[in-house]
């Protein structure tokens, strides 16, 4: 480093006591010279570089705040410390110390974090599969696309599925819900039929050239899909259980009600990130293939967790005074309770009062929710719903074309869940089904 008094300082400074004898050389000795701690400092605020270190000497540049320097070296003169230093544009002058700081180090660029690498999504296996049961079953139809037929397995029965390609997953349609059955692999055993789904999915701990399922009931299977190592198609419905705790619990009567009455709703609910619960008053088991139909329409509008079906056959009423008779409104009241106490919904919602179009059992379905709110807070109705789940007050109540505090849904926002489609084209999708 240079010490402050080299050739072109003392030059500099005859000069300017010629010019000014009142500075007196002894102001500009320093008494004492060091090298900076940091080679670059910048300003803290704008200052200005002069010729010497002298706050009455000749201004070199004026420097804004931030302007990096660097530094030769540092010197206390007169009790004011002194920096040596050399601007960026290449000219060298004295600055005060004390107008200096350190530059700030860059913050890094925060670093991406990568997008996990998808699964591969899983092929069919179509050729080179063959299945036989312990019953003599023809089982073809098991592989024939046609989810109406089917064989109707009890408990003791076996079925084999052998296949060239290794199997990694099984889709299984059923025709109603089935009794628990076990998957035999050389792996280990999975267990199914747990939840009573038509439509379930199991994956395989490995893939399997051979495997064979027993059951331990009826279980009327109706088609059976193979696939490999992968993730799930999109066309393969991988349910979860019914909500613990649903945010949104839909009461539709029938298959369809759901998606004419309540579509749109469910479709703004799943973009929300809410629970969406949805609980039929009715089953169509003896209406093939509606049940399937109905899950099909609920997987294109979102919903994951399976639905709860109604113990109710799908009575033909005109009225509410026929519903009431073939339904018995008292236990339509009390199969509510128990949602309501089950799911903990915080927004309840169902049918028009007057039944959309009057139909009986919309009218009853409508009419027993405002009862069955009320009783699910009360703990002496039901005892037995309210031992096993508690009481539930339910914050909110819909009804479908309801007067009272009427609000109106939006349904051509589009949804980013869902692709950019608007509610409507959601629902319209599911209609479809």
């Amino acid at each position: 480093m240079k010490p402050i008094q080299h050739a072109a300082c003392l030059c500099a400074l005859s000069a300017l006591l010629a010019l000014s004898p009142a500075v007196a050389l002894c102001e500009n000795t320093p008494a004492e010279n060091r090298q900076a701690e940091d080679d670059r400092l910048q300003t803290g605020k704008q200052a200005n570089l002069r010729k010497l270190p002298n706050k009455k000497s000749d201004k070199l540049e004026t420097l804004k705040k931030g302007s990096v320097l660097t530094v030769i070296s540092v010197s206390e003169i007169n009790g004011e410390n002194w920096a040596y230093v050399r601007a960026q544009s290449g000219r060298d002058g004295y600055i005060l110390y004390e107008l200096l700081e350190p530059v700030p180090t860059p913050t890094p660029e925060p670093t991406a974090t990568p997008e996990p690498t998808p699964e591969p999504v899983a092929a069919e296996i179509t050729d080179g599969v063959s299945l036989s049961d312990s019953i003599g079953g023809y089982t073809p139809i098991l592989r024939d696309g046609d989810r109406t037929s089917r064989i109707d397995y009890r408990a003791g029965n076996t079925l084999r599925i052998s296949s060239e390609t290794p199997i990694a997953a099984l889709y299984l349609y059923w025709y109603t819900p089935c009794e628990a059955f076990t998957v035999h692999t050389a792996a280990r055993d999975v267990p199914g039929g747990e939840y009573g789904f038509l439509h379930e999915y199991l994956a395989l701990p490995e893939a399997v050239t051979e495997l064979d399922i027993e059951f331990s009931g009826l279980s009327p299977l109706c088609e059976v899909r193979l696939f490999m190592t992968g993730a799930a198609p999109a066309d393969v419905q991988v349910w979860q259980p019914p909500c613990e705790q649903a945010d949104v619990l839909l009461l539709p009567s029938h298959a369809d009600d759901d998606v004419i009455f309540f579509g749109a709703l469910a479709a703004q609910c799943v973009d929300r990130g809410l629970a969406v619960q949805v609980a039929y008053l009715v089953n169509h088991y003896d209406w093939q293939p509606r049940p399937q139909e109905l899950l099909d329409a609920l997987w294109t509008m979102g919903i994951r967790n399976y639905p709860v079906i109604g113990p109710f056959p799908d009575y033909y009423v005109l009225s509410l005074e026929a519903a009431q008779q073939s339904f018995g409104e008292e236990n339509v009241i009390a199969y509510q309770v128990g949602l309501l106490r089950r799911f903990k919904p915080l927004v309840a919602v169902g049918h028009d009062r007057e039944g959309e179009y009057g139909h009986g059992a919309h009218r009853l379905n409508a009419l027993a929710l405002e009862q069955a709110v009320v009783y699910a807070a009360d703990a002496s109705y039901d005892a037995e719903s309210a031992a096993q789940y508690g009481v539930w007050d339910t914050p909110k109540l819909y009804l479908h074309f309801a007067d009272e505090n009427p609000i109106f849904l939006d349904v051509e926002t589009p949804l980013e869940s869902f692709g950019g489609k608007t509610a409507f084209e959601v629902a319209s999708e599911a209609m479809l089904c």
